[in-house]
Parts: structure tokens; C-alpha cells; sequence
């Protein structure tokens, strides 16, 4: 795999939304309140279809529904799961190995060595949906080596739990205040840096649909959330409702080819 954008024609992103609604009617977990949903979990499909790797380390677990979704984009890829509380586990992998600390705690590469010593970094995809400081996690995957990370919780600036790549690009265009909220001096311009140190592609996948609102209640517009253009229009909610009911759960999930 190379660290090229993943590419989305659009005839076949329209053909894919249809194979994939089909796919997510039959998805194991059907509330996944605190996970994914269908505009995240499509993209994820996609994106692993498009990489094909052959190595998923997938940090934060949840219900399940990723994993289940990593397996129908990958049937043969390995998959190791790491969650520190399976206790909301619905949906468990015949075949995915199963590991409960954090990711940072492992020796990558022993195990690697050991376990999968035929497949290069360049081979997997590490997922991140664990409302972690993305920067530490990034400078340990770069430490690592690790070439592609798909990257769940792109939270923008002033919303959110976690410091994602969304807060720390606000920092290259020398944002100083935020849809009139309050400053971003709490994003540091080093920060950006450190960033661009690593990643060498940065890609926000789009979202199915835009709704109005985000999930925050508040405006939807490219002052305060720039966003891709939707795959979709309203015109096509009623052949899509279940991605158009979800719409707004969307977070600018993104892609990253690592230097």
C-alpha cells in the first residue's frame, strides 16, 4: 500500500452506498449509541477495501460493530481488537484476536515478529476510536513505523473529548477565535509541527449526508465546520433512511498515510 488519498469515484461511491446499506441492514449491533454509525462505519468499509491490508489493529472496540464491519471489508485480513472494559461486547469475532490493555502497552514489534512476521508496517492499518490524545498516539505509531491510520473521532475545534487532527490543523490556519466562542490558545502552533513531522497525507472522508445541524445542535455550515461535499443529497434520503437518520452523527473521520 502506498500513502495515496483514497480515491472516491463517484459512480462507484454510489454503486459501494448501495452494496453497503444492503450490508449495514444486516449488521449484528443495531443500536450502537457510544460507536459508529453509518456515515463513519461506511467510510471505514470503504477506506479498507481501497487499502486492503492485511493487518487491522483496531483500538477501541465497544459493542462490536467495527469489528464486525472491518471483517466484511477485509475477509482476510488479521484483526487484533483492543478494548480495556468488554463489558458493552455484543458482537465478538470467531477470529479476531482480542487484547485489553492499552495500545501503547505492547511490544508491536515482538509480536509482530512473532505472530504475523510476513507482514510489513506498510500491510496494516491501525483504527483509532479510543478518545485518546491523537498526537501521542501518532508520534508512538510513528515511532512504530506504522504507515496508515484511520482515524474515528476528528472532533473540530471547541467540540468533542479528545485532541484530534481536526484541533490540531486549526492551528496552521492561525485560528484565533472560533465561531465567536472563546480563543484557541490552547492548541499550540508546536502542536501543528509535531503533526506535520509525521503525517505525510491527511484526508477528511465525507459524510453521506449533511444535515442542518450537527450533532451538537448548532449550525452546519463551512464557517464553523468546514466539510466535504456529501455523498448524498436530501433527494435521496427517502431510497437511504437509515443513513440519512444517522446523518448528523458524522465527525470527519480522516485518513493518514504516515512518512
Amino acid at each position: 500500500m502506498k500513502n495515496n488519498k483514497i480515491g472516491y469515484d463517484k459512480t462507484e461511491v454510489r454503486s459501494a452506498l448501495e452494496e453497503f446499506y444492503k450490508l449495514y441492514e444486516k449488521r449484528p449491533v443495531r443500536e450502537n449509541e457510544g460507536g459508529m454509525k453509518s456515515p463513519h462505519l461506511f467510510n471505514t468499509w470503504y477506506s479498507l477495501k481501497k487499502l486492503n491490508p492485511k493487518l487491522i489493529i483496531e483500538s477501541g472496540v465497544w459493542k462490536g460493530l467495527g469489528t464486525w464491519i472491518i471483517e466484511q471489508a477485509c475477509p482476510k485480513a488479521k484483526i487484533i481488537s483492543i478494548e480495556l472494559d468488554y463489558s458493552h461486547l455484543e458482537y465478538k469475532s470467531p477470529t479476531a484476536t482480542y487484547l485489553d490493555k492499552d495500545i501503547t502497552t505492547y511490544p508491536w514489534d515482538m509480536i509482530l515478529a512473532d505472530h504475523h512476521p510476513t507482514i510489513t508496517k506498510d500491510e496494516i492499518v491501525i483504527f483509532l476510536d479510543d478518545h485518546q490524545n491523537f498526537l501521542n498516539r501518532l508520534e508512538f505509531l510513528s515511532n512504530l513505523g506504522m504507515k496508515h491510520i484511520l482515524y474515528e473521532d476528528n472532533y473540530p475545534p471547541l467540540q468533542g473529548d479528545t485532541f484530534s487532527p481536526k484541533k490540531i490543523l486549526a492551528c496552521r490556519d492561525y485560528i484565533m477565535d472560533y465561531a465567536g466562542k472563546r480563543s484557541l490558545h490552547q492548541y499550540s502552533y508546536f502542536d501543528y509541527e509535531r503533526f506535520l513531522e509525521c503525517v505525510e497525507t491527511y484526508q477528511e472522508l465525507s459524510p453521506i449526508f449533511k444535515t442542518a445541524k450537527t450533532r451538537w445542535g448548532d449550525d452546519w455550515d463551512e464557517t464553523n465546520y468546514p466539510t466535504k461535499a456529501p455523498f448524498l443529497t436530501v433527494e435521496d434520503a427517502d431510497k437511504f433512511p437509515t443513513f440519512w437518520k444517522e446523518a448528523s452523527s458524522y465527525t470527519w473521520i480522516c485518513y493518514m498515510g504516515l512518512k
